[in-house]
């Protein structure tokens, strides 16, 4: 699951759950196409599955609009890699939602 959210300060906020048996200490990465958009860290584990959350940076988020798909990097505890490919169809407009309140 991905959430965006609008954060006090204005920025853009982005949780993301993940499975379980991942390698925590990795963290996750956004790519778009081979370009590194981001790295992030886990902030804990719930019932759930495991949370990043994070503020995205105006350069990100632009990068997210933009590109169709972009992808959600992780590896197993297993040393496998796992991508995530997340379509952004309406994330345009779900963003300009968010700036009205």
């Amino acid at each position: 699951m991905i959430a965006f959210t609008r954060e006090a300060g204005g920025e853009t906020g982005m949780t993301i759950v993940s499975p379980f048996g991942l390698q925590l200490s990795e963290g996750i990465s956004l790519t778009k196409e081979e370009e590194i958009v981001g790295e992030f860290e886990f902030l804990t584990c719930v019932p759930q599955g495991c949370l990043v959350e994070t503020a995205l940076t105006t350069d990100q988020v632009e990068i997210l609009q933009n590109q169709n798909p972009f992808n959600i990097n992780m590896r197993t505890v297993g040393g496998q890699d796992l991508l995530i490919v997340v379509e952004t169809n309406g994330l345009s407009a779900a963003l300009e939602r968010l700036n009205q309140y």
